[in-house]
């Protein structure tokens, strides 16, 4: 009678494993289907163009640093007379 009652037992427990192993991994397969799903709600979400909002009225400073730097290159090359002219 005992090893009857042991081996059903062990039955018993390989059917709970099964159970709460399957369980478990649902339960993990919808969390990440959640996730996934916020995350394709936030990629169809239409991307707000916000060039005119940052756009400045003036040159921006990495802007006027290149222009500051070309012009500084270009005087380099200039022969002296034409340097005299671009001055005046």
């Amino acid at each position: 009678m005992e090893f009857e009652t042991v081996c059903l037992k062990v039955r018993n427990l390989g059917r709970l494993y099964c159970y709460f192993k399957v369980k478990f991994r649902t339960h993990i397969e919808a969390i990440i289907r959640k996730q996934e799903s916020q995350k394709c709600k936030f990629d169809r979400l239409l991307h707000e163009d916000i060039h005119s909002l940052i756009q400045s009225p003036s040159l921006g400073n990495d802007e006027l640093l290149m222009l500051w730097g070309l012009l500084r290159d270009y005087r380099k090359n200039l022969i002296n007379d034409r340097l005299e002219n671009m001055k005046n």
